[in-house]
């Protein structure tokens, strides 16, 4: 934000940014380990938390990330910190009386139990996993309410089969919810939210809420009819391989794309995804169809009045390029650059000779700043990966 990498797990702001932001506390929620951290920030509240970390200590160990236990190490340390600033008095205070989020257990079926499989899948059925993981977010609600802490939020795990990357990678062709990753989340969630009741009742004077984001997200997913604001011309761009397509939508607009492709042909793939020649091919057959429905006259107007936008080649440089030795190891990055513009510039001219006149082509955008890339490539700091950008 403002140009400046924040250490979040994210390209804006984050759940906690917004609540301090929205309660009049301050704009953003800084990171503990912020080298630019005030006493005032220490009063305030400050962030433990570290992206892709989890319930099981094998997932932050697989991601490179800070594990729970460290950052109730942290947590201790700001208590004696905030001790030498306000006394222990106020700190005491502080610490009963602030509000605690606890969100987590996500990267755990993601990536450790279902993308990983060994050793977690091979030990464990997805019921005494889940087992594995109530208990480790148990005892850190334990912990923290030892350490003095009493009004503590756990948001339960988001319905994950609906994730762009595991519809990707488990959810067919059509990229479909993974229903087997959502009844995990869901058995997670029945479990935790039991375990919070139980908690609740056994530790004095501790306000233990468990959050429920599944339904709610679930929902703007499955019926994301009612959330779509009315643009003009329809509420939604649908797909052309849409099985429910309706000649109104050949007329008013379709979608060609697929996510994962890119301008290399190689791209395409890797990730299992449509080719930009497929979408071509696709495009013809559109334009019979539009000519059947509206005349050869018209179905011209249409082509050569309707926006064309083409968005690719983020995934020829991150995944093609440089996550697999199939294209580095016969063109370097100029060499690559130009590689791409000719596939870019010979769709462009199809397009052109097609009937399309009014094209936008996006750019590529900082790939080096993407979470998953600062992730993977940006060293401990979580840095933009420059040579990427």
């Amino acid at each position: 934000m403002g140009g400046k990498p924040t250490g979040r797990f994210s390209n804006g702001k984050t759940p906690p940014d917004m609540l301090v932001e929205d309660l009049g506390i301050k704009a953003l929620m800084p990171a503990y380990l912020d080298p630019n951290l005030k006493v005032e920030d220490l009063k305030t509240g400050v962030s433990f938390a570290s992206g892709a970390s989890g319930y099981d200590p094998l997932t932050p160990i697989l991601a490179s990330a800070l594990p729970l236990s460290i950052q109730l190490a942290f947590f201790q340390q700001y208590i004696w910190k905030l001790k030498g600033f306000v006394g222990e008095e106020e700190t005491n205070n502080i610490v009963k009386t602030s509000l605690y989020i606890v969100a987590a257990g996500s990267d755990d079926l993601c990536n450790t139990y279902f993308m990983l499989k060994i050793p977690r899948k091979t030990l464990y059925n997805i019921d005494s996993y889940t087992n594995l993981m109530v208990d480790g977010a148990s005892n850190f609600v334990k912990d923290l309410y030892n350490m003095g802490a009493r009004r503590i939020w756990v948001f339960g795990i988001p319905p994950i089969g609906c994730l762009p990357s595991q519809r990707m990678r488990s959810g067919g062709p059509p990229r479909v919810c993974v229903d087997e990753y959502n009844q995990a989340a869901l058995m997670t969630n029945t479990k935790l939210a039991a375990k919070m009741d139980s908690l609740s009742e056994n530790l004095p004077e501790s306000e233990l809420v468990y959050i429920n984001i599944y339904d709610p997200l679930l929902d703007l997913i499955v019926n994301h009819d009612k959330y779509v604001e009315e643009l003009g011309i329809k509420e939604l761009f649908p797909a052309y391989l849409d099985p429910n397509l309706q000649e109104k939508d050949l007329i008013t607009g379709v979608n060609f794309a697929s996510g994962g492709a890119g301008y290399d042909p190689l791209t395409s793939e890797i990730s299992n995804v449509i080719a930009l020649s497929c979408q071509l091919e696709m495009f013809k057959e559109y334009i019979v169809k539009l000519k059947e429905i509206v005349g050869k006259d018209r179905k011209n107007e249409i082509l050569a009045n309707s926006f064309f936008i083409l968005v690719t080649g983020s995934n020829d440089i991150t995944n093609t390029y440089f996550s697999t030795p199939l294209r580095k190891s016969y063109y370097d990055v100029s060499s690559y650059a130009d590689f791409l513009l000719n596939y870019a510039s010979s769709f462009l001219q199809d397009l052109y000779r097609l009937g399309a006149r009014r094209i936008g082509v996006l750019s590529i955008p900082p790939i080096g700043c993407l979470p998953s890339q600062r992730t993977l490539k940006g060293g401990e700091q979580r840095e933009c990966v420059n040579y990427l950008n």
